[in-house]
């Protein structure tokens, strides 16, 4: 089973082969034509992950540490409350509480970014309840999510 993303080990790897998807999307981002939303595939290992770690850090100011930056969120499989195993799903409690923190002003006065990661694993409940943020979002929020491509 995987672990999850450690973003002080992982946000600041150099992007092996994403060079010039990091240059167009700094060049959208400057040119204040970013979309609210993107979805990043591709196959285990290709680097999705750490790709959407760099831009999450890109919107939000450029070398930041997103382990304490306030208006990063990241999400992923959590634990069960029970017996403390990894979830197999992303969970609807997990997409609440982004939806609640995302409806919000930013803590800092710009940019809000939200990683979900393995976007596969959201059940039903929890895709159906990201619908409303994901078509109707709030300015200058962005989010990303990471799946596989098979």
């Amino acid at each position: 089973m995987e672990e999850g993303l450690n973003l002080k080990k992982n946000q600041f790897q150099p992007l092996i082969g994403h060079e010039a998807s990091l240059a167009l999307f700094e060049r959208v981002f400057k040119n204040n034509s970013l979309a609210h939303a993107y979805l990043i595939t591709g196959a285990k290992g290709a680097g999705k992950n750490i790709f959407a770690l760099h831009l999450a850090a890109l919107v939000l100011g450029g070398e930041v540490d997103l382990s304490s930056q306030p208006d990063f969120l990241l999400i992923e499989r959590g634990l069960e409350p029970k017996t403390g195993k990894p979830r197999a799903i992303i969970a609807l409690d997990q997409i609440h509480a982004l939806c609640n923190k995302l409806s919000r002003k930013s803590f800092l006065g710009g940019w809000q970014v939200a990683v979900i990661r393995d976007a596969q694993l959201l059940n039903t409940a929890a895709a159906n309840a990201l619908l409303k943020t994901l078509e109707e979002p709030h300015s200058q929020t962005l989010i990303l999510l990471t799946a596989p491509d098979k």
